[in-house]
């Protein structure tokens, strides 16, 4: 019993002491991409919106930024974990004129992977 113990205990000690790498799959252009880290995209504001807003924290909660046009051509970096930004993983890191902020993953078209 006390062996059985101990295995249990070591294998309890190896999955929660070794960090989790935070992973993610995309679909992308009709292929699955996994990913694991997060991931810079060249994409494009969808054109049937007004804007697309730029909020300074990863929810509709946060103040917004700027509004950025549909059409507009953007880098955007995804967080590559279901728990994305932290509140929600539907938001990534988007940078637009100089401003870096978090915009919904919605509104914005994949185009590439840059890095």
């Amino acid at each position: 019993m006390k062996k059985i113990f101990s295995v249990l205990m070591l294998l309890t000690l190896i999955i929660f002491a070794t960090p989790a790498q935070a992973q993610a799959d995309f679909n992308f252009g009709g292929k699955l991409i996994h990913c694991t880290g997060s991931i810079t995209w060249a994409g494009r504001v969808v054109d049937n919106i007004d804007f697309l807003a730029l909020r300074s924290g990863p929810s509709v909660n946060y103040p917004m930024l700027t509004k950025i046009p549909p059409g507009t051509y953007i880098e955007f970096t995804t967080s590559g974990s279901e728990d994305g930004y932290g509140e929600n993983p539907y938001f990534v890191k988007v940078t637009y004129n100089g401003i870096t902020g978090f915009s919904h993953e919605r509104y914005i078209k994949y185009l590439k992977i840059l890095r």
